[in-house]
C-alpha cells in the first residue's frame, strides 16, 4: 500500500492550500473519502483485476525420487470496476459579494455547504447505493448490496454474518455482551484480520454509544481503546480496527446505517442494527483517481458571478473477497 494514500495522508505532501482546505473539510464533516479509503491516481476510466474465490488447489505429496509429479494450475477470477464522475458548480451573484450587511462571505458559505453535501452522499452511496430501480447508476455500488450479492461482485458469502439478535439493548447483561464480542471476533476472523488490523468498522451512533456505556458497565470485558488518528483527533478502536460513525444523510435527518432495520437486516421500522467492516490493507479495499479531487474556478458567468467547480473523478476497487463484511440482527433497542 506504500503507493496508495488516503486524502488526509496525502496532505502532508501538498503545498497547495485549495486542495488542504477542501480535503480538510471533508476530513471534518467525517467523510470516508478523505479518512478512510486509500487512493491511487490512476488515468484510466476502469480498473481490472484478479481476485480468487474458489477452494485453493489440492497440495501434492509424493514418494521419495517419483517422478510422476502432477499439478494443476489456479485461474483466479478476472473482474472489473469502473469510475463514476462528480461535478458541482458553484455560482455566486457578485452583487452579493459587495453587501456591506452580509455577515459571511456568500461564496465561500456555498461552497462549505457543497463539500459537506459531497461528504454525506458519497459516505450515504458507500454504503446504500445500487444500480436498481432504487439507486443511482452514475455512482459507486455499495457495501451493503456487493454482500447481499456475492455472485455478482465477488464478495464472501459467510462475511455477511448473523448476529443471531444479540441483545445490545439498554437492558443488555455482561452475557449477552460477551456474546457479541465473541460474534465480532467471528467476523473479523472471516476478513483476515483477527486483530483488526487495517479495518474499520462503521456503525450507527447510537450503537457506538452504546458500546461504549456497555464497555465501562463491565469492565474487563475489553479490546475496546481510544487512541489518536493522524491528525491528531480522537478515535475509539476495538482491537486494532477504527471505529468509525458515517453519520447522516444530506438531509441532515436519516441515518446513513440506521437502527431500524428487521431481523433479517432489511430496511424497515424494527429495532435491529447493522455493522459494516472494510479492510484496508495490501490487496483490500482502496480506491483510485482520475486526477487529484479538486475545486477550481469556474470561468463560466464570471463577469456577473464568481464561480467554483468541484471535480472527483474515480472509483473503489475490491481485490479481496474477504475485506468486506457485514454483521447484522443486533438488536439495539
Amino acid at each position: 500500500m506504500s503507493n496508495l494514500l488516503t486524502l488526509v495522508q496525502s496532505l502532508q505532501a501538498s503545498k497547495d492550500p485549495a486542495y488542504r482546505s477542501l480535503v480538510m473539510s471533508l476530513y471534518n464533516n467525517g467523510s470516508i473519502m478523505a479518512r478512510d479509503i486509500p487512493f491511487i491516481t490512476k488515468s484510466t476510466m476502469t480498473m481490472n483485476g484478479h481476485r480468487f474465490t474458489g477452494p485453493l488447489p489440492e497440495t501434492v505429496w509424493v514418494k521419495l525420487n517419483d517422478t510422476n509429479l502432477t499439478g494443476e494450475h489456479t485461474t483466479p477470477e478476472r473482474f472489473q470496476e469502473q469510475a463514476y464522475v462528480v461535478r458541482m458548480r458553484i455560482f455566486t451573484d457578485l452583487l452579493l459579494l459587495k453587501d456591506e450587511n452580509a455577515i459571511l462571505n456568500a461564496h465561500n458559505f456555498s461552497v462549505e455547504n457543497h463539500i459537506r453535501s459531497f461528504a454525506y452522499d458519497f459516505n450515504d452511496k458507500f454504503f446504500n447505493n445500487t444500480h436498481k430501480a432504487n439507486g443511482n447508476p452514475d455512482s459507486i455500488v455499495g457495501i451493503r448490496e456487493r454482500l447481499d450479492n456475492p455472485g455478482k461482485w465477488g464478495t464472501m458469502p459467510r462475511n455477511k454474518v448473523n448476529f443471531n439478535g444479540v441483545d445490545l439493548t439498554p437492558n443488555a447483561t455482561a452475557a449477552t455482551f460477551g456474546n457479541f464480542l465473541e460474534a465480532l471476533d467471528e467476523m473479523l476472523y472471516y476478513m483476515n484480520a483477527p486483530h483488526g488490523d487495517g479495518v474499520v468498522l462503521y456503525m450507527n451512533a447510537s450503537l457506538g454509544h452504546r458500546l461504549n456505556n456497555l464497555a465501562r458497565r463491565f469492565a474487563g470485558q475489553g479490546g475496546f481503546s481510544v487512541s489518536q488518528d493522524q491528525l491528531g483527533r480522537g478515535i475509539m478502536s476495538y482491537k486494532n480496527a477504527i471505529i468509525r460513525y458515517p453519520g447522516f444523510k444530506a438531509d441532515q435527518s436519516t441515518e446513513i446505517i440506521t437502527a431500524t432495520e428487521t431481523a433479517t437486516g432489511a430496511d424497515g421500522a424494527s429495532t435491529f442494527t447493522s455493522i459494516y467492516a472494510c479492510r484496508y490493507t495490501d490487496g483490500g479495499v482502496s480506491g483510485w483517481a482520475m486526477q487529484p479531487l479538486v475545486a477550481r474556478p469556474s470561468t463560466e458567468k464570471l463577469d456577473t458571478h464568481r464561480g467554483t467547480m468541484i471535480e472527483f473523478a474515480g472509483g473503489i476497487f475490491i481485490a479481496d473477497p474477504k475485506s468486506l463484511a457485514r454483521a447484522y440482527n443486533i438488536k439495539i433497542a
